[in-house]
């Protein structure tokens, strides 16, 4: 009866749909309690509180893989309702591509007009814009030398691609302003602050914050939905249009609440599987190690997802389909001025997002080891100032206000931070171990070690005895 309501889109899947809420509050109850436990007994027993101090976060990260496993074991993939678009976007629910980026320069336009061509193509029929939201790269002043042909290149190009696919693609760029925490001259607020400006000009028209609007932009006014994706984003076929029919189904439509100021019922957010693409994954020795297999499924599958799975409402990793509206009532003044560089995980709590495990993209991966810890360190800068989103109140862009997240919203602010933590005391623990027994010695190591690798092991395992 499950699979026929959700065939037929009836309101009666919502309602037959079994909640695993209560198993995922235990889950997180688990996750907290009992690596205390055990880290406060082996501290007892050896003597050294302090001890118990160091292995809380490593125990965590071991006992945490465990738990997952455990709990989530006879819990299905979370499957939305979807609508029947009878295969073609309709102009009721018109959206917008963009493809956030550094404007390229001149010699590189060849490989992005191909990109943008193919994301195009793979996105599915029907109506359907493609923007390339560009900002200039940070410099010591506002204006540069090479601007002006870098411009010029991307204008053409641009048109290039509408002479092939009528009235689809177009061009926004943004001035430089002055970062006082970058010290450079650079696009206000990175990625979040061109989707933020790009969202008030489709609702507005504001054009304040562009110096450059090229190409077909007549329609991106009536525009219902963003698609926002990186300039190495690739699409699989369709998906745009998989997502659509979710995003369309009425159960999933946001519900916001202006008091709170978050959405409650429904989804202003549908983000997809992201994946590694096999040419950035084989560029390397490098990135074949750190990334893995890559590539994409060649079938579609639903794959589980805790967040999703447990509670309704996923995690936002920067890639998926945004509802303008919803967007444009929460979260533009939403955090002060340069206070969020990890932003997807609060936008994607106040928009509340739904993970449609059975859509996939994929991503690039870094090819170095300098590329790959400096985006590790962006990550961590990022997830350190989220720390000031765990309070009761919040410091917003007008004023302070009492805290919207919930407490599942916080436990995932908070787990991004003990990640980024943990090896730390994983490496404590290792510098340390000569100063204790060889018993505890040993536990010490073995337990740095698997809070390092515990996931890939266990996923190894789990598929070795499948």
């Amino acid at each position: 009866m499950l699979e026929e309501a959700r065939r037929k889109n009836t309101t009666l899947y919502a309602l037959l749909l079994p909640s695993y809420a209560a198993r995922g509050r235990a889950l997180l109850c688990c996750e907290i309690l009992l690596p205390l436990a055990v880290a406060v007994v082996w501290g007892f027993l050896q003597g050294r509180l302090l001890l118990a101090v160091l292995l809380y976060f490593p125990l965590w990260a071991v006992l945490r893989s465990i738990l997952e496993r455990v709990f989530l074991c006879g819990v299905p993939p979370f499957v939305l309702p979807a609508a029947d678009l009878r295969g073609k976007i309709p102009a009721s629910a018109h959206t917008v591509i963009t493809v956030s980026a550094l404007l390229p320069r001149a010699k590189q336009l060849a490989d992005t007009k191909a990109r943008l061509l193919d994301t195009y193509l793979r996105a599915g029929e029907g109506s359907i814009s493609v923007c390339l939201l560009a900002d200039l790269k940070g410099a010591n002043s506002v204006v540069c030398p090479e601007d002006s042909a870098d411009l010029a290149a991307a204008k053409a190009m641009i048109d290039e691609l509408n002479a092939e696919c009528p009235n689809v693609f177009s061009l926004f760029v943004r001035e430089r302003t002055w970062s006082p925490t970058g010290r450079i001259f650079t696009g206000r607020e990175r990625k979040r602050g061109a989707i933020n400006d790009f969202v008030k000009y489709l609702r507005t028209g504001d054009t304040a914050p562009f110096s450059v609007r090229h190409g077909a932009c007549t329609l991106l006014p009536t525009a219902k939905y963003l698609f926002c994706l990186d300039s190495d984003t690739r699409l699989t076929l369709d998906c745009l249009y998989t997502l659509l029919c979710v995003a369309e189904h009425p159960e999933n439509a946001p519900q916001v609440d202006a008091e709170r100021g978050c959405v409650t019922k429904g989804y202003g957010i549908f983000a997809p599987r992201v994946e590694n693409t096999l040419d950035s994954v084989y560029k390397t020795r490098f990135s074949h190690i750190m990334a893995g297999a890559g590539g994409v499924s060649g079938y579609d599958m639903r794959v589980s997802e805790r967040w999703q799975d447990l509670f309704g409402a996923g995690l936002f990793t920067g890639k998926g389909l945004i509802n303008i509206d919803a967007y444009l009532e929460l979260l533009p003044d939403a955090f002060g001025a340069e206070t969020v560089l990890s932003h997807d995980i609060p936008e994607g709590e106040l928009l509340r997002t739904a993970f449609v495990s059975d859509v996939q993209v994929s991503d690039g991966v870094p090819s170095s080891a300098r590329a790959y810890f400096a985006r590790e360190g962006r990550w961590v800068r990022g997830d350190m100032q989220n720390a000031a989103l765990l309070g009761r109140k919040l410091r917003m862009a007008d004023g302070v206000r009492k805290n919207p997240f919930s407490f599942t919203a916080k436990y995932k602010l908070f787990d991004n931070l003990r990640r980024a933590a943990t090896p730390i005391f994983s490496w404590i623990l290792i510098l340390l171990s000569p100063f204790f027994s060889p018993e505890a010695a040993r536990s010490m190591l073995c337990i740095a070690v698997l809070s390092l690798v515990s996931e890939q092991l266990l996923s190894f395992l789990s598929v070795l005895f499948r």
